[in-house]
C-alpha cells in the first residue's frame, strides 16, 4: 500500500527529499510525509500469500548473473502483485545480496504458475540462491501513528468558504502541530505526538529553511522547520533563484531510459535495490510500456549505501538480460552536474536465445513445466482434429466412388485455435 504507481512505481515510505531530481520528487515527498503521520509498524507486517516456490536456480549470461525461479498459487483465491524475496549467499553461507522482486504475470489465479528474475549487482559473488514467497515485514520509521480520519480532518477542515486553507508546507506544519502535539484524540491514553516527533518527520523529508544550501538540517544555523527557503544554486546547468514558489514540479525526463533490445519484443522489469535490513526496502515492478517507449525509473535516494536501479529485459525464447543499471549516487551526481538534463538515457542490449523459464501468459492456468501456460481446454483441440478427419475421410471415400470426377475444390483443414485454414 505504500507503493504508488504513476509511470514508475514509487515507495513513498522512503524519505525522499524535495531537492532530488530537480524537484521531481516533491509531490512524493509530501505524500510520504502524510503517510508517516498515519502509518504504524502493523501496516508493514506483510501477510504471506499462498505461493509455493517450485523451482529456483542460477543463470550466467553475458550481461550478468541471475537468480531465476517459478512459483505457483497454491491457494483458492487470485493473488495480485505477488512478490518473492531472493537471497544470494557465498560458499561460507554469508548473505551477499537480498532483493524483493515481482512475479510475472502480476495476477496469479488458483493453480497458476509465474516466474521471477533477480539480477545480481556488479561485483556481488554468490554460490547459492534461496527464494521465499512474499517479502520481509517492514518496520515504521517514525513514532507517530494517528488515525486516518483525524489526519484528514486536519486537512479538510481548512477547505471551504471562510476557512484558512493550507497552501504551503509551512501552514501544514503549523496545522499538524496544533492538532496532534500533546493531544490524545483516540482516547487510548497515549499522546499522539510530541513537537520533536513532528519536527523529525518534516526534517527527514527535507522541509526546512536550508540557509547554507547543504541539504542537511543544522538547528544552530538553518531556519524554520516547515519552510522551504534556500540559497541560489546551479542545478543541471540551470541557475535557480534563492526561493522558487511553485504549486507543482515539472516532469523530469532525465529519470527515463529508452531500452533497445535489437528487435526483440521484451518486457522490462525494474529492480529497485536498497541494501540493508534484509532487503525490506527493495522491490521491483514490471513496466507496461515494455520497449515501446522510454521507461521511468524510481531511482532510490543517494544515501551512500550502494542503492541502485537495474532494468532487466525478459522475453519468451530468450534468456533475461541486464539492459541498464545506474547507482543512486551516479544518478543524483549526474543530475547535479548537468550531465543528466531533459533527455532520457539510452541503452541497447542483444538478448541471447534461450528459455530457462518461459514467461506465462496472463490468462493461463499453470502447468508446472516452466514452459508457459495454456488455458485452452483439451476438447477444443480434439474437436477440430475429429472434424478434419471426417472431412478428409469423406473426401477420399467420394473420390473412390467417383474416380472420373475432377477435384475442383481443395479441402479446408482446421489447425485448431484461431480458425486458421491451410489447403
Amino acid at each position: 500500500p505504500q507503493r504508488y504507481k504513476i509511470g514508475a512505481e514509487y515507495d513513498i515510505e522512503v524519505d525522499r527529499k524535495p531537492s532530488e531530481a530537480v524537484g521531481w520528487w516533491e509531490e512524493f515527498t509530501l505524500a510520504g510525509l502524510l503517510l508517516d503521520f498515519e502509518d504504524g509498524s502493523g501496516d508493514y507486517a506483510q501477510p504471506v500469500a499462498q505461493l509455493d516456490v517450485e523451482a529456483v536456480s542460477t543463470l550466467n549470461t553475458d550481461t550478468g548473473d541471475f537468480a531465476i525461479g517459478r512459483v505457483r498459487n497454491s491457494g483458492s483465491k487470485v493473488v495480485h502483485d505477488p512478490e518473492v524475496t531472493v537471497t544470494l549467499t557465498d560458499g561460507a553461507g554469508n548473505v551477499t545480496f537480498t532483493q524483493v522482486t515481482s512475479v510475472k504475470p502480476q495476477s496469479l489465479g488458483p493453480g497458476q504458475t509465474g516466474v521471477f528474475y533477480v539480477a545480481a549487482p556488479d561485483g556481488v559473488q554468490f554460490d547459492a540462491v534461496t527464494a521465499t514467497a512474499g517479502r520481509p515485514a517492514g518496520v515504521d520509521d517514525d513514532a507517530i501513528d494517528v488515525e486516518l480520519a483525524d489526519l484528514m480532518q486536519v486537512v479538510t477542515s481548512n477547505w471551504g468558504e471562510g476557512a484558512t486553507s493550507i497552501t504551503t508546507i509551512k501552514e501544514l506544519y503549523a496545522a499538524l502541530s496544533d492538532a496532534f502535539v500533546g493531544k490524545d484524540l483516540n482516547g487510548d491514553g497515549v499522546i499522539d505526538a510530541t513537537q520533536a516527533q513532528v519536527d523529525d518527520i518534516f526534517v527527514k523529508h527535507g522541509f526546512f529553511d536550508d540557509i547554507d544550501g547543504d541539504k542537511q538540517f543544522n538547528q544552530a544555523f538553518d531556519g524554520d522547520i516547515g519552510g522551504s527557503a534556500h540559497p541560489a544554486a546551479t542545478v543541471s546547468k540551470k541557475q535557480s533563484q534563492a526561493i522558487i514558489p511553485r504549486s507543482s514540479a515539472v516532469g523530469f525526463d532525465g529519470s527515463y531510459v529508452a531500452i533497445d533490445t535489437a528487435g526483440v519484443d521484451a518486457e522490462l522489469l525494474v529492480q529497485v535495490e536498497v541494501p540493508g535490513d534484509s532487503g525490506v526496502e527493495s522491490y521491483a515492478y514490471w513496466t507496461s510500456a515494455g520497449t515501446n517507449e522510454p521507461v521511468e525509473l524510481a531511482v532510490p535516494a543517494a544515501n551512500g549505501d550502494q542503492a541502485a536501479v537495474t532494468v532487466i529485459a525478459a522475453a519468451g525464447g530468450h534468456n533475461p538480460a541486464v539492459a541498464y543499471r545506474i547507482t543512486a549516487e551516479q544518478f543524483n551526481a549526474a543530475v547535479d552536474s548537468g550531465e543528466i538534463q531533459s533527455e532520457p538515457a539510452r541503452a541497447r542490449i542483444e538478448m541471447s536465445v534461450g528459455d530457462p523459464l518461459a514467461i506465462p501468459n496472463d490468462g493461463g492456468s499453470g502447468n508446472g513445466d516452466g514452459g508457459g501456460n495454456n488455458s485452452t481446454p483439451p476438447w477444443t483441440m480434439i474437436l477440430p482434429i475429429l472434424l478434419a478427419g471426417i472431412m478428409l475421410g469423406g473426401g477420399i471415400y467420394f473420390m473412390r466412388r467417383n474416380p472420373a470426377t475432377p477435384l475442383r475444390r481443395s479441402v479446408g483443414i482446421s489447425t485448431g485455435s484461431g480458425g486458421r485454414q491451410r489447403e
